[in-house]
């Protein structure tokens, strides 16, 4: 399958209501030569509580489940990746 367009940084971002919140940037790329399994990496620079590091950043792999999911898991927590916009603006 071609890249469906999720290649690269992203940024992530959660407000919690009087504790700041979540920052991040995480790289996403491609297991091997097809896009049915990901790798997604937190970068350094991540932080929470508006300002306190992030010292242990995470990977998460994912396996495709549809057109745009992944899903998978990590410390026993279900996660997933879904593409739900088009991003070809302008063109």
């Amino acid at each position: 399958m071609p890249d469906p367009g999720i290649e690269g940084d992203w940024e992530a971002r959660k407000l919690y209501l009087l504790r700041g919140g979540y920052h991040a940037v995480w790289t996403v790329s491609p297991l091997g030569d097809s896009w049915d399994e990901i790798r997604v990496v937190e970068q350094p620079g991540a932080h929470c509580c508006g300002c306190v590091p992030n010292p242990c950043r995470k990977t998460h792999k994912m396996k495709r489940t549809g057109d745009d999911e992944w899903k998978g898991r990590l410390g026993g927590k279900p996660i997933a990746l879904s593409i739900t916009t088009d991003r070809s603006y302008g063109t």
